[in-house]
């Protein structure tokens, strides 16, 4: 309906249908979403644009103990993520970023450098707390496993030591742990 509305309005080559639909849809969608929160601050006024048969039902909805129960859950499970360790890389995809960065410098990018330019902002400061923790904690492990680098020969070894873990290792081991059943090489 309100596509068809907009379509009326305005005019873009036919191969781009698609894609025009979908940008509307999205669109739309986070408009409506903004629209409807607002609406939910005061109850006690119906926009215009709502009509009353619908009025009627979305409050008796909202102010539902089923409805309060959710949203008291969600807020719980938003203000779980104020710690969370957020990205700065928007929507582009992480591999995209990892490729970018193989082309800037030639090369694959350190674990440490990848992390830092996904979770650093422009200024160089950390995105939130968790993101520096965890970084300071790889850090920390690395620095560590260095220094009893004589432990760790190079390459394969016969005489049963193991080489220095990669650096992904390293991360899991530092931020993340090893999974039930998994041998542990760090013992």
């Amino acid at each position: 309906m309100w596509f068809g509305m907009f379509k009326s309005k305005f005019t873009w080559p036919s191969e781009h249908d698609d894609v025009v639909r979908r940008n509307f849809e999205k669109r739309g969608s986070v408009k409506m979403t903004q629209l409807m929160q607002d609406v939910r601050k005061n109850l006690d006024e119906r926009p215009n644009w709502i009509k009353e048969p619908e009025w009627t039902q979305m409050k008796a909805y909202w102010e539902s103990s089923s409805f309060k129960e959710k949203s008291e859950i969600n807020k719980r499970n938003h203000a779980a993520l104020a710690g969370a360790s957020l990205h700065t890389g928007g929507s582009v995809p992480h591999r995209l970023h990892w490729k970018r960065m193989m082309e800037e410098k030639g090369t694959n990018p350190s674990l440490a450098d990848f992390y830092c330019r996904t979770h650093r902002k422009e200024d160089h400061s950390w995105v939130g707390t968790l993101a520096k923790s965890a970084y300071e904690k790889y850090e920390q492990r690395k620095s560590e496993l260095s220094l009893q680098s004589s432990t760790f020969p190079l390459g394969d070894n016969d005489e049963g030591q193991q080489s220095m873990p990669s650096e992904l290792d390293i991360w899991v081991k530092s931020v993340g742990g090893n999974e039930e059943g998994e041998e542990d090489f760090w013992s």
